[in-house]
């Protein structure tokens, strides 16, 4: 359930877009659902601006997505975040679609 969906955010901040927060909630019961499943929540960046802005700004949003997950009932202490800025790209960050797609969550299973 987990794997391939990407949790979008708007440039240069941990606000989720719309399509993030409809994915969020659809992840919502199946992580409920695993019990006793720790989750790595990995967050990312483009690579507009400084490094390590990008790496404090991706550990931001998968607070965020952390924060998000325990206001609607999944345990936090089942939940870690790390936060990996803009050196993992999914798409290419010369485009503004591909920028886009590299603000995202991703999550491992642990």
């Amino acid at each position: 359930v987990l794997a391939d969906r990407i949790i979008e955010f708007e440039s240069g901040s941990d606000r989720l877009t719309p399509m993030g927060v409809q994915i969020l909630d659809e992840l919502v019961a199946p992580i409920k659902d695993s019990g006793a499943a720790r989750i790595q929540i990995i967050g990312h960046t483009d690579n507009v601006g400084q490094r390590q802005a990008n790496l404090a700004l991706s550990h931001a949003r998968a607070e965020r997505v952390r924060e998000y997950f325990s206001q609607h009932g999944v345990p936090a202490a089942g939940l870690s975040v790390i936060g990996r800025g803009p050196d993992e790209p999914v798409a290419d960050n010369a485009t503004a679609e591909g920028r886009a797609r590299n603000r995202r969550i991703e999550f491992k299973v642990l």
